[in-house]
């Protein structure tokens, strides 16, 4: 393909996440956004927003994933369902040969991620990634410090990361997005672990081996209801003895005047970094160099995506490897599927550190 021809897009699924990336593409230069797709047999309320959205963008409603992944003028796919269909729908999307973009989490069991993953393989010369934080300004301003010594070798890492749900109603639209397991694949770990993971893995080069967690359900009926998690605390060991801990899920009011909250702390042997993704703000406390109150520029959560948006446009117009891939999804879901079995059983669980077949 000519790089003056724009990047023709197929949503496949356009529930929840899909109002809030479509703009970014709509926008973009070098995509044109063709159809909206959705399988025949999902709920009504799938097809309802499906058909809204191609409203807003003039764009036809399609009915037959297969035939839409034929056609030739769809180079990418967004898919944009519920996290119980992404891997299936994401996997379908890579057989066709397109690139794919995936909303998180890319899965929700080891055997989806297999799946994905055996998908990706076959077809080596596809752009695939998910949705992530990791281009945000504080996360990239941290790995530049991290990257420049000022903290060493990493001994532990401490993260939190709390949805304000004084905003449920409005940042959901459905609680059973994140609340009933047959659409969620679990509560508020699998919702929100994500994101802390992938900053451990990212700023420490180091995946998590172990998970013991703690979780219960305080505060919000529609997890009352599914029998889910709202809040859980874990305690994770990492590769190269990096011990860590984690604070996630959803509040009635977070400590920010925002949505949410997520702060993160790292101590390494010769220094001490704090990251504030909310203001957001990086401190660094080092035997190298003594930085406090650093403010960054922009503010992540709503930058983020565009910015991964325009990365992966260049990673596929470049034939580049994306910052993020399916063998880190798969590390984080596989830390997320452990915390889990350490919740059925009370005792540490192992993350599974290799791919399971589908």
């Amino acid at each position: 393909m000519s790089n003056d021809t724009p990047l023709g897009l197929l949503v496949l699924s356009a529930v929840r996440h899909a109002a809030s990336y479509l703009p970014v593409f709509d926008a973009h230069p070098e995509t044109a956004i063709r159809a909206i797709v959705e399988e025949p047999d999902a709920p009504d309320w799938a097809h309802d927003d499906a058909r809204i959205l191609a409203a807003k963008y003039n764009v036809p409603v399609l009915r037959d994933p297969a035939s839409a992944l034929a056609r030739a003028d769809i180079d990418l796919v967004l898919v944009c369902s519920e996290p119980t269909r992404h891997a299936r729908l994401a996997a379908q999307a890579l057989r066709a040969g397109k690139h794919v973009l995936v909303d998180k989490p890319m899965a929700v069991t080891l055997d989806e991620c297999a799946m994905v993953a055996e998908a990706a393989a076959r077809m080596p010369g596809n752009k695939f990634t998910v949705v992530h934080r990791l281009f945000g300004p504080p996360i990239q301003r941290a790995r530049q410090a991290i990257d420049a010594g000022y903290l060493g070798l990493i001994r532990s890492g401490d993260a939190e990361f709390l949805s304000s749900g004084v905003f449920f109603g409005t940042s959901v639209e459905r609680p059973e997005f994140v609340a009933n397991p047959a659409l969620s694949g679990g509560g508020e770990l699998m919702n929100f672990m994500v994101y802390p993971v992938d900053y451990l893995h990212y700023l420490t080069g180091a995946r998590v081996t172990e998970v013991f967690a703690e979780a219960g359900t305080f505060f919000f009926d529609a997890h009352k209801q599914f029998g889910v998690e709202d809040v859980g605390i874990l305690s994770l060991r990492l590769e190269h003895d990096i011990i860590g801990s984690l604070t996630v899920g959803r509040v009635p009011f977070a400590p920010t005047p925002g949505t949410g909250a997520s702060t993160l702390r790292l101590i390494g042997s010769h220094g001490h970094l704090t990251v504030d993704e909310n203001r957001p703000q990086l401190d660094i406390w080092s035997t190298v160099s003594e930085r406090r109150g650093r403010t960054i520029g922009g503010e992540s959560a709503q930058s983020t995506v565009a910015t991964e948006i325009e990365a992966f446009i260049r990673d596929i117009r470049e034939e580049r490897t994306p910052l993020y891939g399916v063998h880190d999804a798969w590390a984080t879901i596989a830390a997320i599927e452990a915390a889990y079995r350490s919740l059925a059983t009370g005792q540490p669980a192992r993350v599974a550190m290799q791919y399971t077949s589908a």
